[in-house]
């Protein structure tokens, strides 16, 4: 099955393992999953764990947009269910993008260890670019960009994003 009988953008055939992959959160997730090796090397996050971190500022900051939007009264009488889950989905849209607008770049501007500069084709020690790298990516959330540390290798001309 080629690109174009899956619909274009819509989808891409993974050649390392010859299955289907949509091109948005599951390309990314099958990319972000290397095998990496080494402590120094980024782990999961803890999901559940940092949902709880978060959970009672967002019930917070939600009774505040109630407020801000409708006041103590809430929402018009007659107003359907699904405008309001709508209008919950959009919120949660801005809140994810403006969650990583703001964590990937700070994320990029850290210093990555050592290790996350050895060439992931062959092993070697690369050089790293002078300046950060543009990246953009279109997410679940919208369009996110920032710039990043890239690194090249002098002996396989492998050019790679030490954060992938």
């Amino acid at each position: 099955m080629t690109e174009m009988q899956l619909g274009g953008a819509q989808g891409a055939v993974c050649q390392a393992d010859r299955r289907f992959v949509d091109r948005g959160r599951e390309a990314r997730k099958a990319e972000s999953h290397k095998e990496k090796k080494g402590d120094d090397m980024a782990q999961a996050l803890d999901l559940p764990k940092l949902i709880d971190e978060v959970r009672n500022a967002l019930a917070g900051t939600a009774k505040n947009a109630v407020q801000r939007l409708w006041g103590e009264a809430g929402p018009p009488w007659g107003t359907s269910f699904a405008e309001l889950e709508d209008l919950a989905v959009q919120i949660g849209r801005i809140l994810g993008q403006q969650l990583l607008a703001q964590a990937v770049p700070a994320q990029a501007q850290a210093t990555p260890p050592a290790t996350a500069f050895l060439c992931p084709t062959c092993g070697r020690v690369t050089a790293s670019a002078e300046q950060p790298e543009p990246r953009a990516l279109d997410t679940d959330t919208g369009p996110v960009a920032w710039r990043e540390p890239a690194a090249s290798c002098g002996s396989c001309r492998k050019a790679f994003f030490p954060s992938e």
